[in-house]
């Protein structure tokens, strides 16, 4: 495991603990993952989703390069722990050199955030009041 990754999990953590975010509780935790050879992609969703993890549809964008990239998350419910990220990121190593992608860090989608830009969306736009 490459000891930036450990640190930035540590750091990530300690930012939610320092929100208010109640660690002991379970979260929905997205890895993404992305690549340049969508067939080659399309299998790393396959060998992921073999590791029991739920995986998005890919989708299509383009670097600041105009190279295509394809993109997916993975996900699961767990505890989030430093440890657990760990293991997690230590079984994807091998599919990410198997595979040519990138592992392109991990987050929780918070369901506030979500209602905060729906709210916004109603209100039209962030910024902008309802008269």
């Amino acid at each position: 495991m490459n000891e930036a990754i450990k640190q930035e999990n540590r750091a990530i953590i300690n930012e939610m603990s320092a929100d208010g975010i109640d660690l002991t509780q379970e979260y929905t935790v997205e890895h993404h993952f992305s690549g340049h050879d969508f067939k080659l992609l399309e299998k790393l969703a396959v060998a992921v989703y073999e590791l029991g993890f739920e995986v998005t549809d890919a989708e299509e964008f383009r670097d600041e390069r105009n190279r295509t990239v394809f993109c997916f998350d993975a996900y699961r419910d767990m505890i989030i722990s430093a440890e657990e990220l760990e293991k997690d990121q230590d079984r994807f190593l091998p599919l990410l050199t198997k595979f040519h992608a990138f592992y392109d860090g991990w987050g929780v989608p918070m369901e506030d955030e979500e209602e905060f830009f729906e709210d916004d969306e109603e209100s039209g736009g962030a910024g902008e009041t309802a008269e």
